[in-house]
């Protein structure tokens, strides 16, 4: 299992990196989050029915884990510094001993691997894995011959909460009543008590309503797979990022990248569900402020005749997403058939292929059937900082 590199900035902070010679670390030199010899705990603080720990030894930070349920329920999530774990207080043998199983979330099932011991089984979970707990209802993971389920109510929550504890190294300070608490940062101020997205700091859990479009169906699913369409963001220049969906089937998702260049930057499909090569799938190009005036130039640069590009002009093809094509007669003419004009970049009857405008820039988007199946293209968002230095939803 990967190491969550989402969080390996805390690293930097000392959480979970110095050699501690009061606990035993475990095999990839982090900590189990239950259970660890040399570990004291102290509370840091609740969410939505969990309590929220931290582990700390000869006075250098653990981890930080959220606990519900009591006997048979009881069980955690939390965060070493280098590793998210799902700690369940049953182990099918003594001893220390590498865990291979099946682990299911809504009748959902992967493998899972991580490490047991003489008391606790610990499941180490990648980001696919995380996105999956934060919005399932129901998990249930094999231990040796048990069947071990747990209620997934109010995981968002509690690690947002653990997020902050790590954060926080879980400092605690004596409040003007007198009473020991948790350091907070500010709270998220989010519906659900989830987390904000990095950068745009919008709610994970509201994003979808920022995206341009939404599709009625779930993606084509690959190999028997359980597919569903996931909210994505991408870095853009300029403080601005891009929303989008993405389809993720079983521990795979779909990602794109910003790529720039001097004369033009690419969107990047750098991750496949369906194993597709890295491909382009938006040239994005500066208009200089013309708008949409821009593309009939960026289309023309394209052509290496000329005359091709005669009586070419721009025609918007749909307001809402917002289209253009560039072609030189009207799209609703009839035609003998599919027909191509004005060049690369112009209208091409046998393509989903258009352009389309973004604050100070054109993007000609390139939505091929491959490409449609891993990233849903209408959806595709720019979030630029408004008035209030909140993100919003740059206007096309």
């Amino acid at each position: 299992m990967k190491v969550n590199r989402l969080f390996a900035a805390f690293a930097m902070f000392g959480f979970g990196t110095a050699c501690a010679s009061g606990a035993l670390k475990n095999e990839y030199g982090g900590f189990n989050i239950a259970g660890t010899d040399g570990v004291i705990e102290q509370s840091y603080g609740q969410a939505r029915g969990w309590n929220i720990v931290y582990g700390q030894t000869n006075g250098r930070a653990a981890y930080c884990a959220a606990e519900t349920g009591a006997g048979d329920t009881l069980w955690r999530i939390g965060y070493d510094g280098g590793q998210w774990q799902v700690a369940i207080p049953y182990a099918p043998s003594g001893g220390s001993n590498d865990f291979q199983s099946m682990w299911e979330v809504d009748g959902v099932s992967r493998d899972i691997s991580g490490i047991s011991t003489d008391a606790w089984t610990f499941a180490w979970l990648g980001l696919p894995e995380l996105d999956r707990v934060m919005q399932g209802n129901q998990m249930i993971i094999e231990i040796g011959r048990a069947s071990v389920d747990r209620s997934l109510s109010g995981t968002a929550a509690a690690m947002a909460k653990v997020r902050e504890c790590v954060a926080a190294k879980g400092v605690s300070y004596a409040d003007p009543d007198g009473d020991s608490v948790a350091m907070q940062q500010p709270a998220t101020g989010c519906p659900d008590d989830g987390p904000r997205l990095p950068g745009s700091n919008i709610c994970q859990g509201r994003a979808a309503n920022y995206l341009a479009a939404y599709p009625d169906q779930p993606p084509f699913a690959p190999d028997g797979q359980d597919c569903r369409w996931a909210v994505r963001q991408a870095e853009l220049p300029g403080d601005r990022y891009l929303l989008y969906l993405a389809a993720q089937c079983g521990s795979k998702t779909a990602k794109l990248e910003f790529s720039g260049g001097n004369h033009r930057s690419d969107l990047m499909l750098v991750n496949s569900v369906y194993e597709m090569p890295e491909d382009s799938v938006a040239e994005i190009y500066a208009a200089h402020g013309a708008g949409a005036n821009a593309i009939l130039q960026r289309a023309a640069e394209w052509s290496e005749d000329p005359a091709e590009m005669a009586g070419c002009k721009l025609i918007r093809q749909s307001r809402d997403p917002l289209k253009y094509q560039v072609d030189n007669m009207g799209l609703a003419q009839s035609s003998d058939g599919p027909r191509a004009s004005c060049g690369p970049r112009g209208y091409d009857g046998d393509s989903p292929n258009y352009w389309t405008v973004f604050g100070d820039e054109v993007w000609y988007i390139r939505p091929s059937i491959e490409m449609a199946e891993d990233i849903f293209m209408p959806s595709l968002t720019v979030l630029s900082k408004g008035f209030s230095g909140e993100y919003v939803a740059s206007g096309n």
